[in-house]
């Protein structure tokens, strides 16, 4: 295989034409499979379930765990929100959406982080980041993630710590079984005086289900 890949690259090298188109393929191919491997589903589709909170944005904080490349967050800019907060892994991520908030009269910062710390190990990282409260926090297709990264202590001690941080809206992506009654998010949920009251219509296998919740 090594000998049939190395004479096709060296018949495109003899014909410069050729090459530079089989180049542009080449890079276009990686981008695209690093952008299909950091998210599932199109932007509209993560948009999905989100329509109650971009209607009711105006003016709001919000903070985005696991933001990506800032698309859906770009979105909520539009709908006129004060400030956002986007922390991602990747950071080529990180870079992207950087770019897309450049020039916008916001409030805005994304950096890369780890999410998988202690309650004691996230404040301490990000204490010069993050906001005592946000309006509206965004968490979405993270927890199932963190569950193979964390034990079931800390991932219960980072996400009670996550949802004191809003003041007003949570929305969380996830699978059924994450979501139902009785599970640990739930429990969490509602020791804490959130109430659902909102979940996204349509459902998407690769995405999950969306439910937006209120501190009541």
């Amino acid at each position: 295989m090594y000998y049939i890949r190395k004479r096709i690259r060296n018949f495109l090298i003899q014909r410069p034409y050729l090459w530079k188109y089989w180049r542009k393929y080449r890079v276009y191919e990686k981008s695209r499979r690093t952008e299909k491997t950091r998210y599932q589903g199109k932007a509209k589709e993560r948009l999905n379930g989100l329509e109650y909170l971009l209607e009711r944005c105006e003016g709001k904080t919000v903070l985005d765990i696991g933001c990506s490349d800032g698309l859906i967050d770009l979105e909520f800019s539009k709908s006129g929100i004060s400030l956002i907060h986007g922390i991602e892994i990747e950071t080529s991520a990180v870079e992207d959406a950087r770019k897309n908030f450049e020039g916008l009269s916001l409030n805005y910062k994304f950096i890369q982080g780890d999410l998988a710390l202690s309650k004691s190990e996230f404040e301490k990282k990000y204490a010069e980041f993050l906001e005592e409260k946000y309006d509206i926090v965004l968490f979405l297709a993270v927890y199932h993630h963190l569950k193979y990264q964390m034990s079931s202590k800390g991932l219960q001690s980072f996400v009670e710590n996550l949802f004191s941080k809003v003041s007003k809206w949570l929305a969380i992506r996830g699978n059924n079984e994450d979501l139902k009654k009785g599970s640990p998010l739930s429990i969490i949920l509602e020791r804490q005086n959130f109430k659902e009251v909102h979940t996204a219509d349509r459902n998407n296998p690769k995405l999950g289900i969306i439910k937006i919740f209120e501190r009541i």
